[in-house]
């Protein structure tokens, strides 16, 4: 297992919880796999409401199912615990070393 931390910056959920996510992954573990347990995390917290309106989960904010690519206007800064940059948005399925930090920014109604 490895732990990577993950923050999506928006304001409703940044109201919820202002800290990154500390997640838990298999060893084989990818940003999509991360990010769908903070939505868990985060459907916890709120009891299944999602806190943005009219939006299901943080992974539909930033990320196209569909061309298995991030939406465009979404900053993202991904580094290993060596700040090494990771290119994540290149690579969504690139494995995670362990201690990775994420930070995604979205550029919500635009």
């Amino acid at each position: 297992m490895k732990t990577i931390q993950f923050l999506l910056i928006n304001s409703e959920i940044l109201k919820i919880n202002k800290e990154p996510f500390t997640i838990l992954i298999d060893d084989t573990g990818n940003i999509i796999h991360t990010i769908a347990k903070a939505d868990l995390e985060l459907f916890k917290m709120t009891n299944g409401q999602f806190p943005i309106k009219g939006i299901k989960s943080m992974l539909q904010v930033i990320y196209n199912p569909k061309t298995g690519e991030f939406y465009e206007d979404v900053g993202i800064d991904v580094r290993d615990n060596n700040k090494k940059y990771l290119n994540v948005r290149s690579d969504p399925l690139l494995i995670l070393p362990d201690q990775t930090v994420a930070i995604f920014t979205p550029d919500i109604g635009c």
